[in-house]
């Protein structure tokens, strides 16, 4: 079954300041983390390294299974996860199979040019509801959960395939959870749990 964390990075410190955060984190993400100009980013970059790696440990799994693969794509054998971050979120999912994940944040949705997003179906979904910015993400993140699962992602239009359950063709299951202003959405062939895990800041470094 797909367990789901998720943990809020506001009360995080930036990384580059105290480089004592990211001392428990495996040399990519280290890297990575530190390669990154902009704090908001690193600070994302962090959450989800700890992130990953405490819900990698609930699996049995540590930071020392993981490898980065040809495509630049952390892997870790014998266990599936995918990660996500919006504004202060950071969502990870884990579970046996290929899946994927997304979140964002409940902002104002573009209402120009949307024919570059959502395929017909959607669009007339979405011209039906009185909610446009949360109908807006539940679609966006469905579908970028569903492109990060089958592993296409931009090389799939997003207009090319409906996220709405009537038109779905892969045998795949969606959770869609909201909460705090943010949209989560997971995609897995197999089970998830209803409901979020919430990962505290102690946890994270524990």
């Amino acid at each position: 079954m797909v367990k789901v964390f998720v943990t809020d990075i506001a009360s995080l410190a930036d990384p580059s300041e105290n480089l004592a955060l990211i001392d428990r984190l495996p040399t990519y993400r280290k890297e990575k983390i530190l390669s990154l100009k902009k704090e908001a980013d690193r600070k994302q970059s962090l959450g989800a390294g700890l992130l990953l790696r405490y819900a990698l440990n609930k699996h049995g799994f540590s930071d020392a299974d993981v490898f980065v693969g040809d495509n630049g794509k952390p892997i870790c054998p014998g266990v599936g996860f995918n990660l996500s971050h919006s504004f202060d979120k950071i969502l990870c999912a884990v579970g046996q199979g290929d899946l994927g994940c997304d979140v964002e944040k409940i902002r104002h949705a573009p209402r120009r040019r949307i024919r570059r997003f959502f395929s017909l179906p959607e669009l007339e979904y979405l011209s039906c509801t009185s909610e446009w910015d949360r109908t807006f993400f539940q679609l966006w993140t469905a579908k970028e959960s569903y492109l990060k699962m089958t592993g296409e992602g931009l090389r799939k239009a997003p207009t090319s395939f409906s996220v709405l359950a009537k038109d779905v063709s892969l045998p795949c299951i969606f959770q869609k959870f909201e909460d705090d202003g943010y949209i989560f959405s997971v995609c897995a062939m197999e089970e998830i749990e209803n409901r979020l895990i919430y990962v505290s800041d102690d946890e994270l470094f524990t």
